[in-house]
């Protein structure tokens, strides 16, 4: 059996339709799929077979979807990629000290006490 590969917002999609919050409506030729995530990860979940109709399902115009056997397998298999953080709490890497840029410092030069920039130059760059 090969193994489905979901992205994470089938996933959650998944996991809405086995809490009964993914519902299809039929209103004459059209049907629709509506719940808390995105349409476009219900249908490939439907397409794909992870969530189908329930068997009494043709005597109403609105009923929630069920997930079905193949679809509890992905949910329990699934797998994320890699853990994400909130923007505010992403974690920058620190700068490598022996090839940081030079540092400018300000000294007093000239006869007028004017200040010049002065690029300081590592132990490295002095041989």
């Amino acid at each position: 059996m090969t193994r489905l590969k979901l992205t994470t917002a089938q996933y959650l999609a998944l996991q809405a339709a086995a809490r009964r919050e993914v519902y299809r409506t039929h209103t004459g030729s059209v049907y629709t799929l509506t719940g808390p995530c995105g349409s476009k990860a219900l249908w490939a979940l439907a397409q794909a077979g992870l969530i189908a109709d329930p068997p009494d399902s043709k005597k109403q115009p609105r009923y929630p979807m069920v997930v079905t056997p193949t679809g509890m397998i992905a949910l329990s298999a699934f797998v994320p990629k890699k853990k994400r953080l909130p923007c505010n709490q992403a974690i920058m890497p620190r700068p490598d000290r022996s090839r940081a840029a030079p540092t400018i410092q300000k000294r007093p030069v000239g006869i007028e006490g004017e200040r010049r920039p002065h690029i300081a130059r590592s132990k490295r760059s002095q041989h």
